[in-house]
């Protein structure tokens, strides 16, 4: 990883970036200045996909990201919002990563310790199976109610405490008569174009109530640049933040920021807000200002990530010279980007994943069967790349379980 002062000398060296001529959905600023482009990519990466036929089949689109000069938001001018609209055969469950259930847990721990999160009604929009939103009412004896078009009833988690009740639709002002103390609503703004109009649907559906806390989670932008993870950069993720530009956004829409912070090995943004009802009145926090840091982390993205990829594909076209069997550990969107992005087709035949939803598909556009970890005995692979390095003590565990001890390749080496 580079500093800032090496970043800001090469893109002075390699120039300016394309003009957009688009307006920013966070701000509304014109132009845009583009600065990576992919063709010809899935256009979902968490449909349940039965065949390899129908994976390599799967229609496509475009990327070609392109940053805000004004507010540092970033969009897909590309996107098209109607691939979006499909939610049957769809899966999103993380439970099944101890990993990642840690995490929650300790992040629905915060949020009832700092807000008294007791006996109180919680909203999640955008909730999926549920899963966060019912670890908030049993852990604080909470009502909740959760808004997601993909909900399954019977992949719901069973709990003790509180009551949750699901609604199998978008959150949209029809639904503003629901109110709550804590409105949450994780990894779901980044698959939204209009990002202020979203934000500003939240703000009008609270009201004239001050107390109550919202809570968003997005993924975090300039790690994405920083690390070049083009693997973090898929077609249904149209909107990227950094702190400062999703603080910004949510001034605008009538929020007063009371934190952003960042979670899960630095891949993961939070904001805490609460209405400002006469305006905003909390001063912007330190690490908002941001803004001179986007167009040189965007300008070293856009000069170095050509090189990454060639790496990437030399490096599995010699794994396949070799006779090597390399697999993935992880069979979701990460997945989807990383093997489309580099036209990996041949040089890798299995992901593996632990969500038993997704055992047996096939990856996106490239084909991959996705295969429980038990699969590994027979197969017995001499690479595995880890698609997301915050599992890495996970999947040593569960491959030390199986006698395995294959090479283990960190996606960001």
């Amino acid at each position: 990883m580079k500093d800032l002062s090496t970043i800001a000398a090469a893109v002075t060296r390699f120039g300016t970036h394309s003009l957009i001529e688009q307006k920013c959905p966070s701000c509304g600023t014109f132009p845009l200045r583009g600065f990576y482009a992919v063709r010809g990519v899935p256009v979902q990466s968490t449909r349940i996909i039965t065949t390899r036929e129908e994976a390599l089949r799967f229609p496509r689109g475009d990327i070609h990201l392109a940053y805000c000069w004004k507010c540092g938001f970033v969009t897909n001018v590309s996107f098209d919002p109607t691939s979006n609209q499909d939610f049957g055969r769809y899966t999103e469950i993380q439970r099944f990563s101890e990993t990642y259930n840690a995490f929650q847990r300790k992040l629905a721990s915060y949020l009832i310790d700092n807000y008294d999160l007791h006996g109180k009604k919680i909203l999640e929009i955008a909730c999926g199976q549920g899963d966060f939103l019912a670890m908030l009412c049993e852990m604080g004896g909470n009502d909740g109610i959760g808004f997601d078009p993909a909900f399954v009833a019977e992949r719901t988690p069973v709990i003790e405490r509180g009551r949750v009740k699901f609604f199998q639709d978008n959150f949209s002002a029809k639904h503003a008569k629901y109110k709550a103390d804590l409105y949450v609503c994780k990894m779901a703004l980044e698959h939204i174009q209009n990002v202020k109009e979203y934000v500003s649907l939240v703000r009008q559906a609270i009201g004239d109530r001050p107390d109550a806390i919202v809570f968003f989670q997005v993924p975090e932008l300039f790690r994405i640049l920083r690390e070049l993870a083009f693997w973090d950069i898929y077609y249904p993720h149209c909107s990227y933040f950094s702190a400062g530009s999703l603080g910004r956004l949510f001034r605008a829409c009538g929020f007063d920021v009371l934190d952003l912070w960042t979670d899960f090995d630095g891949q993961y943004l939070m904001i805490e807000a609460r209405p400002g009802v006469s305006g905003p009145l909390v001063p912007p926090l330190p690490q908002e200002n941001d803004m001179q840091d986007v167009p040189p982390l965007a300008g070293y993205f856009s000069q170095a990530i050509k090189q990454k990829v060639n790496i990437w594909q030399a490096r599995l076209r010699d794994y396949e010279h070799d006779g090597l069997r390399v697999v993935l550990w992880g069979g979701d969107s990460k997945a989807v980007a990383f093997l489309t992005t580099l036209g990996i087709v041949h040089e890798i035949h299995y992901a593996v994943d632990e969500n038993p939803y997704r055992q047996n598909a096939f990856i996106a556009g490239t084909g991959q069967q996705i295969v429980a970890p038990a699969f590994l005995k027979e197969y017995c692979p001499d690479v595995v790349i880890m698609l997301n390095p915050a599992h890495a003590e996970e999947i040593r565990n569960t491959l030390g379980e199986m006698n395995l001890s294959p090479d283990l390749l960190s996606v960001n080496v």
